[in-house]
């Protein structure tokens, strides 16, 4: 049973939260869906499969704005790299660029991206959800939308039929964007 104290603690930190993800634009996709005591869903939503396991960090770094890309080393470094895309020249490296834009990712991104369009039109119009979808914003944090719907289902569907599709995309996204870079990827730890 919840004490009031208990519960002003969780009211805190959950409107804290609320106004965090306000201020700082790397927190801008979490959304609603903070719980004080639970994992988000999009952590939660991995089997215990290391191959899994593995692609779910980059999700979480694009999640919560932790993935580093060259705009981002613009800000933090002293020497003031380029922030133009290093793999095709054309536009600064957002994480709107890396998603939705870089021609040199298009062969992975489009089959992929396709697919997450085709079920998001068929889970909005089963549940009847009236707004259009921001296809950078479903990339990042398909649970976005259950703020809208607070239903299970929902959130199930999500699990099964999308998040696994994000979390491919974005991990094929990241192993040729290194590969391309010929960045090394770190040795896994187990």
């Amino acid at each position: 049973m919840e004490t009031p104290d208990y519960q002003k603690v969780n009211t805190y930190w959950v409107e804290q939260m609320q106004q965090d993800t306000l201020m700082f634009s790397s927190l801008q996709y979490l959304g609603g869906m903070y719980r004080i005591g639970k994992c988000h869903p999009t952590a939660t939503s991995c089997s215990a499969n290391i191959r899994y396991i593995s692609r779910i960090l980059i999700r979480l770094k694009i999640l919560t704005g932790s993935y580093i890309l060259q705009t981002k080393r613009t800000v933090f470094n002293n020497t003031n790299p380029d922030p133009t895309c290093m793999l095709c020249g054309k536009g600064d490296e957002t994480l709107s660029h890396f998603l939705l834009v870089c021609t040199e990712l298009d062969t992975i991104r489009m089959p992929l991206t396709l697919d997450i369009i085709e079920v998001c039109s068929v889970l909005f119009e089963k549940y009847e959800l009236n707004t259009n979808f921001d296809l950078l914003t479903v990339l990042i944090n398909p649970y976005y939308y259950c703020t809208q719907l607070i239903s299970k289902d929902l959130i199930s569907d999500i699990d099964q039929l999308i998040e696994s599709l994000c979390r491919c995309l974005c991990y094929k996204l990241n192993d040729k964007r290194y590969h391309l870079l010929d960045i090394p990827t770190k040795p896994r730890t187990i």
